[in-house]
C-alpha cells in the first residue's frame, strides 16, 4: 500500500514540475523557431552571440543543466531583434523593449545646456539606466522561485482536489448521474462507466465522512462535512443499490438523496477556490515578491538610484 501511495506521489511531481516548465518549453520553441527563420546553424548563432553551442543546443531542446543567463537571454533578443518577453512567452509581439528617449533631449528640449553639462547630465543618466537594468532579476529565476512558492504553499496538491470535486459537482452529480435516471427509467442495462463514476463518488462521500482525505489548511471542509453527515451516509446507501441495479432492476433508488449531495460538494468547492486565490496563491505571490526585494544586492542598487536623484 505504501508502495503505490509512493508512486501516485511521484506521478502527482511529475505533473507539477511538466507545469512549472512551459515557461521553458516556450523559450526552446521560440529560440529554434527563430533561428531557423535565419538560417543560421548553432555554430554560426555562437559566432553571432558569444554564447556557447552546447547553451544554445541546451535552450533550444529544453533540456536542465546549462541554464542562460539574464546576459546571454537579452543578447539572444538583441540578436533576433525581438523582445525578451517575447522569447519567454509573455507577449506574441516581436517588438523589442522601447528605448528610453535621449537624456540630452529629455532634460534640456531648448538646447541651452553647455557641452560639458549635457555630458554631466547624459553619464548621470546612462549610470541610471544603467542600474535599474542590473535591477531587473532573470525572469526564468522568478519564476523559478514562484513555483517553489506554489509548492511549499500546498498550492498545486490543493488545485488538483479542487479539479477532482468539480468533475464530481459537473459531471457525476449532473451529467452521469441524470443519464443513469434516465437508463433506470427505461429498465435499461448500466454501463461499467456509469458504476466506477458512482465508486468515485462513494469515495469522496467516505473521504469527508471518516476525515480520511487531508487537504491542507482546510479545516471547514470538515466541519462541512460533518454538518451534512446524515446527507453523505443516505447517498451512499444509494449509490450501493446503484452498483447492484444490473443484477435487480426491481430494486428501488431513492436518487434525490444522491442529488441532494451537490449543496455540500458545491460549499466545499467555494471554500476552497476562495483559498486557493485570496491565500495560498497571493501569499505565495507577496512571498516571492518579499525574496527578491529583500536581496542585499537589491537594496544596494535602489540607494545607488536614490543617490544618483
Amino acid at each position: 500500500m505504501n508502495k503505490k501511495k509512493r508512486i501516485k506521489e511521484m506521478k502527482k511531481d511529475k505533473v507539477e514540475e511538466t507545469r512549472e516548465n512551459e515557461y521553458l518549453v516556450m523559450l526552446a520553441n521560440r529560440l529554434t523557431e527563430l533561428r531557423k527563420e535565419k538560417g543560421w546553424s548553432l555554430p554560426q548563432l555562437r559566432e553571432e552571440t558569444g554564447i556557447s553551442r552546447d547553451k544554445l543546443n541546451y535552450a533550444e531542446l529544453n533540456k536542465t543543466g546549462r541554464k542562460l543567463q539574464i546576459e546571454e537571454l537579452g543578447k539572444l533578443a538583441e540578436t533576433y531583434n525581438v523582445s525578451t518577453d517575447y522569447l519567454l512567452g509573455l507577449t506574441n509581439g516581436r517588438e523589442p523593449t522601447i528605448k528610453l528617449v535621449c537624456p540630452k533631449n529629455a532634460a534640456d528640449p531648448n538646447n541651452t545646456m553647455t557641452e560639458d553639462e549635457s555630458l554631466e547630465q547624459l553619464n548621470q543618466q546612462t549610470t541610471i539606466n544603467n542600474t535599474i537594468t542590473n535591477l531587473k532579476e532573470e525572469p526564468l529565476e522568478i519564476f523559478d522561485k514562484l513555483m517553489l512558492k506554489f509548492k511549499e504553499n500546498n498550492l498545486f496538491k490543493n488545485l488538483f482536489a479542487y479539479i477532482y470535486i468539480s468533475y464530481i459537482v459537473e459531471n457525476v452529480l449532473e451529467t452521469t448521474l441524470s443519464s443513469i435516471k434516465k437508463k433506470i427509467k427505461g429498465t435499461r442495462r448500466l454501463e461499467q462507466n456509469d458504476k466506477d463514476k458512482i465508486k468515485l463518488l462513494i469515495n469522496y462521500c467516505k473521504y469527508f465522512i471518516y476525515q480520511d482525505i487531508k487537504f491542507y489548511g482546510y479545516n471547514y471542509i470538515n466541519i462541512i462535512a460533518e454538518r451534512n453527515k446524515e446527507k453523505f451516509e443516505l447517498a451512499i446507501k444509494e449509490c450501493n443499490k446503484i452498483l447492484k441495479y444490473n443484477e435487480n432492476k426491481n430494486i428501488k433508488i431513492e436518487i434525490k438523496y444522491i442529488e441532494d449531495l451537490k449543496q455540500p460538494f458545491v460549499m466545499i468547492l467555494e471554500q476552497m477556490l476562495y483559498d486557493i486565490k485570496e491565500k495560498q496563491f497571493m501569499t505565495s505571490l507577496e512571498e516571492t515578491k518579499n525574496s527578491i526585494i529583500s536581496n542585499d544586492k537589491c537594496c544596494t542598487i535602489i540607494n545607488q538610484i536614490i543617490k544618483n536623484f
